[in-house]
């Protein structure tokens, strides 16, 4: 960076509009955004950035680069030590699949504004997917591939896709999980039903195809139907464009024989019931050849429900190449689903302009990254790491990205993240606190680390869960580089504090926290009444508006839930959920979602700060603190450890040491009295400690069990541990518990 963090951190306040205009000159647009950049909506007062402009994010992924210089640099590395494979694909290469694939949706019938659901493993088709998806400007939502029918089923009737695109099957370390039975089940479910379900085949477990299940073949024209249904949900508000805005789209799409006039035409004849029949290929154009859908001549409407068709995906990439589509800077790019308090999941928006100009600044100033440099975010395309880190920012940036299908352990053992460092070059390494935990749980004195060369590594980057200072400064050790704890949310999209690593002026990282706030983020720590509380006083994390680009502008379908859940708490922030304090350095520790916040006895109390504590001990590898529920005083916790490999130690005894632990670092008011030793905890499938319902568990409370759990059967043996040690009021007296 040409700036210093404090200069730049400080234009970033003083005039966002103009501080962000720079930042976005780094990109090439189609048509510049007209300052200023940044503008609110007349209706909601919701803030959007760069209204005006014109990009494509897949050009500048892929057609950029290669017309740049970087055709034959490799783009993506597959390497996946569950199937024993490494697959290089250059820019050029990665280029072609994506505009063939692109080419097979849009003979699918998918269109600007449309959407189309992932459901896959970490693949390089699916990163394929994502990229077709936004060459065309349809709005794709990843679900984590393993996500149970119902949840697949509550997210296919929010988003309505045209189309699924989903794997036959993923691995599980040696386990195979059929994806296309869980797809048919969340269809049966499900009130929307897509025109297809495209499926990619893999050799160890192929899915059985459903080619014409109700004995309708469909066509372009008989699926541009759903306009009629779904489009308008993309296109009736100012959030994400209108469907006349479709021609006010340049010269260069009508250049690819799908004009925007051609499209609006399209859709209101679908939308008037009347669709073309094309039965041959040579007749329409179409690869696939499809026959339309009868509709009511009436009102347009399906005539009977259907069944989608499936269809390899392999056949998608015959199609004819595509071009990239020119997008308003604020159409959506996709819809990642958070979990939400209500049980409904809250639907993330991403939106192209501010996105690609927040994570081609992330990659230089925070990640300290160069173009050609290789990036690894070990973690999965379904959360938002994977859609920020192992696809869009590397890519928009010029890197070589990673793509990892495998686990921190038993893919083949603890030293397969050192193994892929070293066998692909690694600069710069991303992943979360509890793939460390894991890695040092399994091999605590770091000898699988000394195994590999690890000489290209510069830095160890963590997210996605507080970072205890134990295992922070175990991987500084074992790997010799600077660790940097940072935080950041699936609403934010990239970080928002951080150590960044390009600027030179930046203070050290500092074991136990997340860093400093990011050029653009305003972050204060308020307390309950909305006022900024003193340095070193736990309370509420709050960015004051705006946010920057990047971040969500509203939730999908629904401005009131994003305005109650995000906004209306304290006008003028957006709050995070999350609870922690600033040190007199300036220093931010996140300490976790609120929710864990203990009571006791009239003082609150940071379950983080014990879990701190606890993850100190020598033979604790892992835990988690719950406040659980007590008559006497409120709240009291309870620690769960997990030991590491090889200790020996007995559980009174640890016990009596954490307890003791606690009280000569907290005192006596934690009321800290119950550790007990479990063999795992329960996590979701990013590795995030499921804490609210392991505390539900032992308050007796009922549950529904989460949909992102890593595996059900943990909880069964906790609660056996619970019920032995008389833990909780579900399980115990309250003379015993208080």
């Amino acid at each position: 960076m040409n700036s210093t963090y404090a200069t730049d951190y400080a234009a970033s306040l003083r005039d966002p509009a103009a501080f962000w205009a720079e930042q976005a000159r780094q990109l090439r647009w189609f048509r510049e955004p007209p300052r200023p950049v940044l503008s609110q909506e007349p209706d909601t007062g919701f803030y959007r950035w760069f209204r005006g402009g014109q990009l494509n994010t897949s050009w500048l992924c892929l057609d950029y680069h290669v017309e740049h210089g970087r055709a034959e640099q490799v783009a993506l590395v597959y390497d996946s030590p569950v199937t024993q494979t490494v697959r290089r694909l250059t820019y050029r290469e990665l280029l072609d699949l994506t505009s063939r694939f692109a080419g097979g949706l849009r003979e699918l019938g998918v269109l600007r504004g449309d959407r189309v659901l992932l459901y896959m493993p970490n693949l390089p088709e699916a990163v394929v997917a994502m990229l077709a998806c936004a060459r065309l400007g349809a709005v794709h939502s990843v679900v984590f591939g393993g996500f149970a029918p119902r949840e697949l089923a509550v997210r296919i009737d929010d988003a309505r896709p045209r189309a699924i695109i989903c794997a036959s099957a993923g691995l599980e370390v040696d386990k195979a999980v059929p994806y296309k039975p869980l797809v048919d089940a969340a269809l049966q479910e499900a009130t929307h039903q897509p025109d297809y379900v495209v499926v990619l085949q893999r050799d160890f477990c192929r899915a059985e195809l459903k080619p014409n299940p109700d004995g309708l073949p469909l066509s372009l024209s008989s699926e541009a139907s759903a306009t009629a249904e779904a489009a308008p949900v993309a296109y009736t508000t100012d959030h994400f464009g209108r469907l006349a805005d479709l021609a006010e789209c340049p010269a260069e799409q009508e250049e690819q024989g799908d004009t925007a006039q051609g499209r609006i035409q399209e859709a209101e004849a679908a939308a008037d019931g009347f669709a073309s029949l094309n039965t041959q290929k040579e007749e329409s154009g179409n690869h696939f050849g499809r026959l339309t859908q009868p509709l009511s001549p009436t009102n347009g409407q399906l005539c009977a429900p259907r069944r989608p068709r499936d269809i390899d995906y392999q056949e998608l990439l015959r199609a004819a190449p595509v071009a990239a589509v020119p997008l308003d800077a604020t159409d959506p790019l996709y819809i990642l689903y958070t979990s939400g308090t209500t049980g409904k999941p809250k639907g993330v928006v991403r939106d192209n302009g501010g996105h690609a100009v927040a994570l081609k600044y992330s990659m230089a100033a925070i990640y300290g990254v160069q173009p050609g440099d290789t990036f690894w975010a070990a973690s999965d395309i379904g959360w938002a790491v994977g859609h920020s880190y192992i696809v869009y920012a590397p890519l928009l940036h010029g890197c070589t990205s990673v793509l990892f299908e495998g686990k921190p352990v038993r893919t083949p053992d603890a030293g397969t993240f050192w193994r892929v460092v070293q066998d692909h070059g690694v600069q710069v390494l991303f992943t979360a606190p509890t793939a460390i935990r894991a890695i040092k749980k399994e091999d605590p004195g770091g000898e699988l680390a000394r195994r590999y060369q690890l000489g290209s590594l510069r830095r160890l980057f963590l997210a996605g869960e507080r970072c205890d200072p134990a295992t922070y400064d175990w991987a500084g050790q074992v790997l010799g580089v600077p660790v940097v704890d940072h935080w950041w949310q699936t609403e934010s999209g990239w970080p928002m504090l951080a150590t960044p690593a390009g600027y030179p002026d930046t203070p050290p990282p500092r074991a136990g926290s997340a860093g400093h706030p990011v050029p653009g983020y305003n972050v204060q720590v308020l307390d309950e009444a909305g006022q900024p509380v003193p340095r070193g006083t736990t309370g509420l994390v709050a960015v004051q508006l705006p946010l920057p680009p990047g971040c969500l502008p509203t939730l999908w379908q629904d401005d009131a839930r994003f305005r109650s859940s995000y906004l209306s708490t304290f006008p003028g922030y957006y709050l995070s959920g999350d609870g922690g304090y600033q040190d007199p350095d300036g220093y931010f520790y996140i300490m976790g979602r609120v929710d864990d916040v203990i009571n006791v006895a009239g003082h609150r109390l940071s379950t983080g700060e014990m879990e701190e504590l606890l993850a100190a001990h020598a033979a604790v590898a892992e835990c988690a603190v719950l406040g659980v529920a007590s008559e006497l005083r409120g709240q009291v916790p309870v620690g769960l450890v997990v030991l590491k490999d090889g200790q020996t130690i007995g559980e009174e005894q640890l016990e009596r040491e954490l307890v003791a632990l606690i009280r000569d670092k907290i005192g006596a008011v934690a009321c800290f009295r119950q550790a007990a030793v479990v063999k795992r905890l329960p996590k979701t499938r990013s590795g995030k400690i499921l804490r609210k319902t392991l505390r539900q568990l032992a308050d007796g409370e009922d549950f529904s069990m989460p949909s992102t759990i890593d595996d059900p059967a943990i909880l069964d043996e906790i609660k056996s541990v619970l019920l032995t040690r008389s833990i909780g009021l579900a399980f115990t007296s309250k003379s015993t518990q208080d």
